[in-house]
């Protein structure tokens, strides 16, 4: 599946190794430097963390992450490469200006194609879901007041409002529990005025167990919404019947009321059952993508259902290298997709090199990051050390990925928030299965892709594969990069 088109690199000058894209940096925690500062704040403020994980709005024209200096919490939003703080702790709380805004733990935050926002904390002892239009501010859900939709004298909980997501017209989302139900029956996820799920309630329909089992609990790190609410995704643990174990649990991945994938149950072609489901996302227009692991250990990557990627294949079409066990940790560490249906992988590879066997791809078709990647900033060099979980998000034209960097001595320095440009050329064009060499694997790869028309060999450009594209590689692999 080939979604982008991407324009023919000019040459590269120097032979030698293949250098993957470099980022522009927006944000850094290393001290000192320029995008260590904190728009609009004091003389000398700089981050000292942000989120893992940064969020965009459904088609990608708005980004926000969670940050902060010693002093106060942030919230960043930005379009592209431009941002701003749009609110700090010590501010105060804009829909009830006695109070500051207040410290959250709590990382989660949405934006929609408006530039509307919201997030969770907590204001005069109370936790609340708040929300900006862009304009005006509203606190939409407020603990013990805040009445469960269409359910009289039932309402939010004061300490569980978690996860919050938004639709474009303005519609706030969150998992949460009401003490006012029994156990079985008080665990929520709500969207507007509207229950989506209630525990003991919903059954999901087209259960792998063959079951009707209703839901127990959602994961409260797994709640995802579109763009439009048409479709919401959750992970939720079901009730079984009494023919497994005392207090065994059914991970579901379920999304419209439907499952798709159950811990405990074989997926698609695979023998093995299912062990574990982690880190489900939901893109803004509906895409879902889940990671999974089944009895034998063997990790894979869903996609509305289809494998995109597991352990020992390629980590894209054509590649040698494959993904592969990292030596503490499940194969993949990211999973997410964007606005045009596409999807960023992230996993760790058999490369020889430790310092190199961590890569994010993008449609199983390139290397768009790779752990020992260089990052240029204020004249410095650094180099990607690590990934965080999902740490990615998409833009209408590019990717932000949250990395950590170390110097040139190995010495861990901070977190980079980074922007890479899809539509770029890639720095080498001559290395397409992405491994960091130009050799003898690439030219073979240009063949096969050449005899089989891929796009890819398409390295002119003109919407024709001929004598013309492969006298152009073979400048390319005779440059080396």
């Amino acid at each position: 599946m080939f979604k982008r088109v991407i324009a023919p690199a000019v040459l590269a000058s120097a032979a030698g190794l293949a250098v993957a894209q470099e980022p522009t940096v927006l944000i850094t925690t290393v001290p000192g430097l320029t995008t260590s500062a904190i728009p609009g704040g004091a003389a000398g403020e700089e981050f000292s963390n942000f989120a893992e994980r940064p969020f965009a709005s459904p088609s990608g024209n708005y980004w926000i992450v969670k940050g902060g200096s010693n002093a106060a919490q942030t919230y960043t939003v930005g379009q592209g490469m431009s941002f701003g703080t749009a609110l700090r702790s010590d501010d105060p709380a804009p829909w009830n200006p006695s109070f500051n805004v207040g410290i959250t733990f709590i990382n989660d935050v949405a934006i929609n194609d408006n530039g509307g926002w919201n997030f969770v904390t907590t204001v005069a002892n109370t936790l609340t879901l708040a929300r900006t239009d862009g304009t005006d501010w509203f606190a939409d859900v407020e603990g013990e007041t805040t009445q469960v939709p269409g359910l009289p004298g039932v309402f939010v909980a004061n300490f569980f409002i978690q996860k919050p997501v938004l639709t474009n017209d303005g519609r706030s989302g969150y998992t949460t529990l009401s003490l006012d139900l029994p156990a079985a029956t008080r665990n929520f996820l709500i969207l507007g005025d509207q229950i989506l799920s209630q525990s003991g309630v919903n059954v999901p329909t087209n259960q792998p167990s063959g079951e009707q089992d209703t839901i127990k609990a959602n994961a409260v790190s797994a709640f995802g919404v579109s763009g439009d609410g048409n479709t919401w995704m959750t992970e939720a643990r079901l009730r079984i019947p009494g023919n497994f174990p005392s207090g065994t649990q059914l991970r579901t991945v379920v999304v419209n009321n439907d499952a798709k994938m159950q811990t405990l149950h074989p997926f698609g072609t695979f023998a093995s059952p299912v062990v574990s489901i982690h880190n489900t996302t939901l893109s803004g227009v509906g895409d879902w993508l889940s990671r999974a692991s089944n009895d034998d250990g063997h990790d894979f990557v869903v996609r509305n259902g289809d494998i995109i990627a597991q352990r020992g294949a390629p980590i894209f079409d054509g590649a040698t290298e494959l993904f592969d066990d990292g030596p503490f940790a499940a194969t993949f560490f990211v999973n997410v997709g964007g606005p045009d249906g596409d999807y960023l992988v992230g996993g760790t590879t058999d490369n020889p090199d430790s310092a190199l066997n961590s890569v994010i791809v993008l449609n199983n078709e390139r290397v768009i990051a790779r752990r020992g990647d260089a990052v240029s900033i204020d004249g410095q060099t650094f180099t990607i050390s690590s990934f965080a979980n999902n740490s990615a998000a998409f833009l209408d034209d590019a990717v932000l990925i949250v990395a950590n960097l170390s110097d040139a001595a190995g010495t861990s320095v901070g977190s980079a928030l980074l922007h890479y440009d899809l539509d770029a050329a890639p720095t080498c064009p001559a290395d397409l299965n992405g491994d960091g060499v130009v050799d003898a694997d690439d030219f073979f790869l240009f063949l096969s892709l050449f005899a089989s028309g891929d796009p890819r060999a398409d390295i002119n450009a003109d919407g024709v594969i001929d004598a013309d594209d492969f006298f152009a590689y073979l400048s390319l692999f005779a440059a080396g990069c």
